[in-house]
């Protein structure tokens, strides 16, 4: 038995549908446990380790939704699938309400079933990998005092404003702030600003009434109202537009919001966390940024160190991410001692960003399941052999401006001239890169 095999509970007493199901899933790559009722469903879960758990309604010994709870009591995070002989839709509200990540009914094509697993296991690693990074930071003896000062400013609904370099991990912080808020029980939401094109962010933010614009047929309400009574994160904040910069300060101002095309106030209660890889100061000289707005969120400001000086978080990172890539191809991943050294030497201009897609990357072009230090030479550029690419005091300094310039470059050559993507891997907007691709005349290396 291959124990990197997604395992997969599978809780029914259909002998047909359980042998069906379960020759589908091998097939596909998963360990599969079948359990006839629920005495021994339990038995498993106490004596096991499970990826899913695929849980019938109609049991002997009681209803798949009743045991939703007990599945919570023993792990609160492992995802679990109901099913069930029709399409009922109370119930797929009522096992969702306790817990439930999916519904599938019996009537569906079975392949379906495995593009649900699929989709949720994934979703279950991916939560898991984020679930397992702020760990590593409150660890990491660098950000301590950061960690200790956020954590000490939680409970109070002041607005904070994080700064740093793109990938250094400020959505991370985001939500360590609201779990150790007063509304930690409360709705998280957040939003690349940068993500959302300026002809429909005032839509998102603050939601539309029906008719409010062409293609409007219904009343929507926006991202502020979604975080009525929790947290708000607003991630590249510097990249609003001017007149949306407004909006945003008159709610910061008086807690209301209007939909677009209403003339109706609301009024919300919600904990604004903004984040920014641009100098806003810098931004208000250049009549980008409003300076009021300014003064509003830069409450309580904290800057986040760059990954590269926070060396002791690099191997634990990576290693994170090896486990998580094992258990979402099983495979069995690791890193030679020589990839784990010149990852530790590396400088990491893009931070955490950068190594979990250096890593990704290597591991999937690796001809091994142990990854060399020669497998990352394409992803990061650099000759293996070298002593690494971090700085030394002697070393030569580069302008900034140039190397903005030489990493937009980069992106844009390992992209092969996408700009979407190359602004994804950079962390900045699609304007950004558009901007700087002319200000550095990069035009030939770039296309849309």
């Amino acid at each position: 038995m291959n124990n990197n095999l997604p395992k997969i509970l599978l809780v029914d007493d259909d002998r047909v549908f359980s042998t069906l199901a379960s020759r589908l899933l091998i097939e596909n790559g998963y360990e599969v446990v079948v359990a006839s009722n629920l005495f021994k469903a339990k038995q498993e879960l106490l004596e096991n380790s499970f990826d899913l758990v695929l849980l019938d309604h109609h049991l002997p010994d009681g209803t798949g939704a009743d045991f939703l709870n007990t599945i919570r009591n023993l792990s609160p995070s492992l995802p679990v699938i109901m099913v069930s002989t029709a399409d009922r839709p109370n119930l797929v509200v009522r096992c969702v309400k306790n817990g439930a990540e999916s519904f599938f009914s019996k009537d569906q094509p079975p392949r379906e079933l495995i593009e649900l697993v699929k989709n949720i296991k994934e979703q279950f690693l991916i939560t898991k990998l984020e679930d397992q990074i702020p760990l590593v930071i409150e660890q990491s003896f660098t950000t301590k005092k950061l960690v200790d000062n956020l954590k000490k400013i939680a409970p109070l609904d002041s607005t904070v404003l994080l700064t740093g370099e793109t990938g250094t991990g400020k959505s991370v912080f985001s939500k360590l702030i609201h779990k150790h808020s007063n509304r930690a029980d409360k709705t998280f939401v957040s939003v690349n600003c940068a993500a959302v094109p300026s002809n429909l962010i005032e839509a998102e933010l603050f939601g539309y009434e029906k008719g409010a614009f062409t293609g409007a047929t219904k009343s929507k309400a926006g991202l502020f109202e979604s975080a009525d009574g929790g947290t708000l994160f607003l991630d590249e904040v510097g990249e609003l537009e001017y007149d949306i910069q407004s909006k945003l300060l008159l709610f910061l101002q008086d807690k209301t919001i209007k939909r677009v095309g209403s003339n109706e106030t609301k009024e919300l209660d919600i904990r604004i966390v903004a984040a920014t890889n641009r100098n806003l100061e810098e931004m208000v000289e250049r009549k980008q940024f409003r300076a009021d707005l300014l003064f509003r969120i830069n409450v309580l400001s904290f800057k986040i160190p760059a990954l590269r000086n926070r060396q002791e978080m690099i191997l634990p990172l990576a290693e994170r991410k090896i486990v998580f890539l094992s258990q979402k191809w099983g495979k069995s991943l690791s890193l030679s001692k020589e990839a784990k050294q010149l990852l530790q030497n590396h400088s990491w201009p893009g931070n955490i960003r950068e190594l979990e897609n250096a890593v990704e990357r290597a591991a999937a072009l690796a001809p091994t399941e142990q990854i060399q230090a020669g497998d990352f030479e394409a992803s990061l550029r650099i000759e293996v052999g070298s002593s690494g690419s971090r700085p030394r005091e002697s070393d030569e300094i580069v302008e900034l401006s140039n190397l903005e310039k030489n990493q937009i470059k980069k992106a844009l050559e390992i992209c092969e001239g996408h700009r979407a993507k190359a602004s994804k891997m950079l962390g900045i907007s699609e304007r950004s890169i558009y901007e700087k691709i002319k200000k550095y005349s990069l035009q030939k290396a770039g296309r849309s």
